[in-house]
């Protein structure tokens, strides 16, 4: 769907162009691709989202398109997560739904296509939550329990690093760890 989304806006006028805060994020990521990584003054905005922009830039060129194109599989991910976290928490029907809803949702379609952050908080967000129904399932396997919460830091990491007031989430998962949850009474 969202492949199709892009096939169908190709040939619009605003579809090479980049403005606002799309623009901002297309000149710093020219820069990292460029060789500069670290840069020489404070952050303004969230950097993860201009490193990622850096990173196909340095790999496939600086090809809007093929921005576009991964950034629609980063959401195709999302969708997955969203569809197994829903399937892990409640039932397989549910998880179906769940996916597909995302799928056919039109803004999340849309903003998957626009050069924003956006595709990046969504990923992040259904990973984290992917995660966490994994924590509320994995209370019997104690093998992988430490390895989803490296991983779930790593998605917080990144959500963080696209949303700087994501990092209030953190309390909110530790806390419902410690004390909402099956898992803070097996820790």
């Amino acid at each position: 769907v969202r492949l199709i989304h892009l096939w169908q806006i190709r040939r619009a006028p605003f579809f090479d162009v980049l403005m606002g805060d799309a623009r901002g994020y297309g000149e710093w990521a020219e820069q990292i691709a460029g060789g500069e990584w670290i840069g020489h003054e404070v952050f303004y905005q969230a950097p993860l989202y201009p490193y990622f922009l850096g990173a196909i830039y340095a790999l496939l060129g600086r090809d809007l398109l093929v921005v576009r194109v991964v950034q629609t599989l980063v959401g195709s991910a999302s969708c997955v997560l969203v569809g197994l976290t829903a399937w892990r928490l409640f039932s397989r029907r549910a998880g179906l739904v769940a996916g597909l809803g995302m799928a056919l949702y039109a803004p999340a379609i849309f903003f998957d296509g626009l050069i924003q952050k956006s595709v990046l908080d969504v990923f992040f967000v259904s990973l984290a939550l992917w995660l966490l129904s994994g924590l509320v399932d994995q209370t019997r396997v104690a093998a992988g329990f430490s390895r989803t919460f490296l991983w779930l830091g790593f998605a917080m990491g990144g959500l963080s690093l696209t949303r700087e007031n994501a990092l209030v989430l953190v309390v909110v998962i530790l806390v419902w760890i410690l004390f909402g949850s099956s898992v803070g009474a097996d820790l």
